[in-house]
């Protein structure tokens, strides 16, 4: 099953703008990335939660896999018992500092970064989270602003990666993904 499949069975749940007006992700990049590792897949990561939709997303499309998420703001969301879930874990901190990143393992399969969408913060995330992504795994950055493409280009110009920009809805509807060698 696709991810744009799963997420059409129930819209409410699922409430994102990852397959929205705005931000196309879910039909155009992660249906063709994330098939594969649909059941292998251990550990998914993704920075900025906001309402915890697409954590909940990533824990029922990732059959195997256990989600952290990750978020300067409470993670309240999962505190009711009808919202917890042992499969997602909720990290409240500043994701661009140093002392989170040393809380986060080495064994990530997707590290998705839909958090600050600020360029010293994307580039921080490179460096610091593309390590701990395991070979063959994804490192996805949302909501790219397009003065930031030339610059991410050139930042990964020597790794194997995709740039997908479709700023036809909304400006920032560009993602790198960057596949770990």
């Amino acid at each position: 099953m696709l991810l744009s499949e799963l997420y059409k069975t129930n819209t409410t749940r699922y409430i994102s703008d990852k397959f929205s007006e705005t931000h196309d992700y879910v039909p155009a990049v992660y249906d063709r990335y994330f098939l594969d590792i649909k059941e292998t897949a251990k550990t998914i990561l993704e920075i900025g939660i906001k309402g915890g939709a697409s954590l909940i997303l990533w824990r029922d499309y990732f059959t195997n896999a256990r989600v952290i998420g990750l978020d300067i703001n409470s993670c309240k969301q999962f505190d009711k018992p009808e919202n917890q879930y042992k499969d997602i874990f909720c990290i409240i901190g500043d994701a661009y500092s140093q002392q989170v990143v040393d809380m986060i393992p080495y064994d990530i399969d997707v590290a998705i970064d839909d958090g600050s969408h600020m360029i010293e913060d994307i580039l921080f995330f490179i460096d610091n989270y593309l390590p701990r992504v395991k070979s063959g795994g994804y490192l996805i950055v949302e909501d790219i602003l397009p003065e930031y493409i030339d610059m991410l280009h050139e930042k990964v110009k020597d790794l194997d990666y995709y740039m997908y920009e479709n700023n036809a809805t909304r400006e920032d509807n560009n993602l790198l993904v960057i596949t770990k060698a």
